[in-house]
């Protein structure tokens, strides 16, 4: 079996059991049917992603983009219609640190917990994730599936 070929499991399998009267007594008779098709792949998606950080949410976002941008002009020359790219996520959100409780507390079990025991993080930076999809192609078209990943 070559790196193309896609081994599909059965649908369906046989699997009967039939009774049969015999002078000394019931005997069952089973069977049982497995199929395998190999096939070669004909289709093809590729997800890419990229994330950035920044310390304003405009900066992580500009990073982004302009690396995104490198992503779907690479897609582009490997032969990439633009309408075979399409964007799958984009989010820009804070980051906070983690930081360990400064007030240890015992708290018993069906107590609230005191404020002061809460620890809240500080927000350090932003982040930028956009994810884009080049929707299924023709394994045998004009683009390699090798090459786009």
């Amino acid at each position: 079996m070559d790196d193309n070929t896609v081994v599909a499991e059965p649908t369906s399998s046989t699997n009967t059991s039939e009774l049969i009267s015999a002078p000394f007594g019931t005997l069952t008779v089973s069977t049982s049917g497995t199929a395998i098709t190999k096939v070669r792949p004909d289709k093809f998606s590729v997800t890419v992603g990229v994330e950035t950080n920044g310390t304003i949410a405009g900066e992580a976002a500009s990073n982004n983009a302009d690396l995104i941008a490198a992503v779907i002009a690479a897609l582009r020359n490997l032969g990439t219609a633009e309408d075979e790219i399409s964007t799958r996520q984009y989010n820009v959100y804070p980051v906070y640190s983690r930081s360990d409780p400064v007030n240890a507390c015992m708290v018993l079990p069906g107590n609230p917990v005191p404020p002061e025991c809460y620890v809240s993080g500080e927000m350090v930076s932003y982040k930028a994730v956009n994810t884009v999809t080049v929707i299924t192609l023709d394994a045998d078209g004009d683009v390699d599936a090798g090459e786009v990943i």
